[in-house]
């Protein structure tokens, strides 16, 4: 991911099978993560460093820097129908 728009904020939601590592490889950007009891910000500054996501998490992905490239690595190809992108939904399967 690379070119976000300023003051945009991406992901709003969750994997059901997909496991991810999200890495930084240039600039800086905040990843909230939320389990469905808590939530917690990271920030991706450290370009040798990943966070891993794991299945049934809330992602949300925000403060890109102007030249911020976010590598995520997926443990299976895309499929839209993977994806859960409703939040309430995904409180109810977490719940």
């Amino acid at each position: 991911m690379y070119d976000t728009i300023d003051n945009v904020t991406r992901g709003y939601h969750a994997h059901r099978n997909v496991n991810q590592i999200l890495v930084c490889i240039s600039g800086s950007c905040k990843i909230r993560l939320d389990n469905g009891f808590t939530k917690k910000v990271f920030d991706l500054t450290d370009h040798s460093r990943g966070l891993y996501l794991p299945v049934n998490v809330w992602l949300e992905m925000y403060e890109f820097t102007s030249d911020a490239i976010l590598l995520v690595l997926a443990s299976d190809l895309y499929d839209e129908k993977e994806y859960i992108r409703n939040y309430d939904e995904f409180l109810k399967l977490v719940q």
